[in-house]
């Protein structure tokens, strides 16, 4: 087998891997935009749930004092929604995730031009240094 043969075998399973790679980053993104966005439209509902209840007079609701423990039950759903938003990054997580995704598609772009094993040492390095980032974000 030649040199730029097997340099051209070895770009295309870089470039496989880094597809694969690529695919995942997408799949966490999305997956972390669900998450805030589940948690922001939950955490509006029940701050507003409790305004609504807390602000009608008592017993027209419910009956006794039904209105007010509901009242507190959602106030403190929205609060313990907040402390998980605060406590678990998940906006921050998608962001890093989909630059980490760009970032992956900048080196499949690069793999294309590839013509000697130095260049296809850069990129397997820089692929690394992404896959060590991964495993420092928030």
């Amino acid at each position: 087998m030649s040199e730029s043969e097997e340099l051209e075998k070895d770009v295309e399973g870089l470039q496989r891997e880094l597809g694969h790679c690529s695919d995942r980053f997408g799949n966490e993104c999305k997956l972390y935009q669900r998450w805030d966005l589940g948690l922001t439209v939950a955490a509006i509902v029940f701050t507003l749930l409790t305004a609504v209840t807390g602000t009608l007079e008592d017993g027209r609701l419910l009956p006794g004092n039904s209105q007010k423990i509901l009242t507190g039950v959602f106030g403190a759903i929205a609060v313990a929604i907040q402390s998980a938003v605060t406590k678990f990054p998940v906006q921050e997580r998608a962001k890093s995730y989909r630059k980490q995704r760009n970032e992956m598609y900048i080196l499949q772009r690069e793999l294309d031009v590839i013509e000697t094993d130095e260049g296809l040492k850069t990129v397997r390095s820089q692929y690394a240094k992404m896959l060590r980032d991964e495993m420092e974000m928030p």
